[in-house]
C-alpha cells in the first residue's frame, strides 16, 4: 500500500466483505518500498515526473505521502465507489473517490504536491465530468509546483515524519498500519453510485 491505496473496514460491509481495498482515481503516489524490480522501475518513473533523477527521492515522497494520508484520515471520511476493479498483483481492490473534510482526497494530495496526476479517472459522484475534474487537478498541480510544495521542491529531508505516533514502515506492513488506524475510532461509510455528495 501507499498513499493512493487503502484497506478500509466498512461497518456494513461491501461486496460481502468487512475489509476492502480501494485505489484512488486520478492520482498515483510514489511507492513506499523497493522490494521488487517492478517497484524500482516505478520509483524511477515517479521521480522523473517530479523532475528528479533520484528514485530514493520518490521513495521518501511516497513515505511522506503515506504518513500525511494516515493523519488526514484519522477522522470521519466517506468512500464513494462504483465497484470498478483496479488492477493489482494482490488481493482485489476497487477504484474509489474518498471525501474528507468536504474535499476529495486526491485533490488535497495534488494540492500538497504529494502525488502525480496519473491513471484512470471517472465522473465524480456529484456528476462533475472526469475531464473537467482532471483540468482542476492540473491547476492545483501547477500551483503546488510554483510554490515548490513537497515533491516539487526538488529534494526532501531524510526525516519523513516527526510525529510520535508514526508506525515504522518496516515494523508493520502498510496494510496492518491502515487496519490499526481504521479500528482506532474511525467511522467509515461506503456510499453507492448516484448518492448526492453533501
Amino acid at each position: 500500500n501507499d498513499a493512493d491505496s487503502f484497506v478500509v473496514e466498512c461497518a456494513g460491509g461491501y461486496r460481502g466483505e468487512k475489509q476492502n481495498r480501494f485505489r484512488l482515481y486520478f492520482v498515483d503516489a510514489a511507492e513506499t518500498d523497493q522490494n521488487s524490480d517492478f517497484k524500482k522501475e516505478r520509483l524511477i518513473e515517479q521521480a522523473k515526473y517530479w523532475e528528479s533523477i533520484d528514485p530514493d527521492f520518490a521513495l521518501k515522497m511516497g513515505l511522506r505521502a503515506e504518513q500525511f494520508v494516515k493523519r488526514l484520515l484519522r477522522g470521519e471520511f466517506s468512500v464513494y465507489t462504483q465497484g470498478e476493479y483496479a488492477p493489482t498483483m494482490g488481493a482485489p481492490r476497487y477504484y474509489a473517490m474518498i471525501r474528507v473534510k468536504d474535499r476529495w482526497l486526491d485533490e488535497i494530495l495534488v494540492e500538497e504536491g504529494l502525488v502525480r496526476i496519473y491513471g484512470k479517472g471517472a465522473h465524480l459522484p456529484d456528476q462533475t465530468n472526469a475531464n473537467t475534474y482532471r483540468s482542476r487537478l492540473r491547476k492545483l498541480e501547477q500551483a503546488a509546483k510554483a510554490d515548490r510544495r513537497n515533491a516539487w521542491q526538488g529534494s526532501v529531508s531524510e526525516e519523513v515524519v516527526t510525529e510520535t505516533e508514526f508506525v515504522p514502515h518496516d515494523t508493520l506492513t502498510s496494510r496492518d498500519a491502515w487496519i490499526y488506524s481504521i479500528k482506532n475510532g474511525r467511522k467509515i461509510t461506503v456510499i453507492p453510485k448516484g448518492t448526492a455528495v453533501s
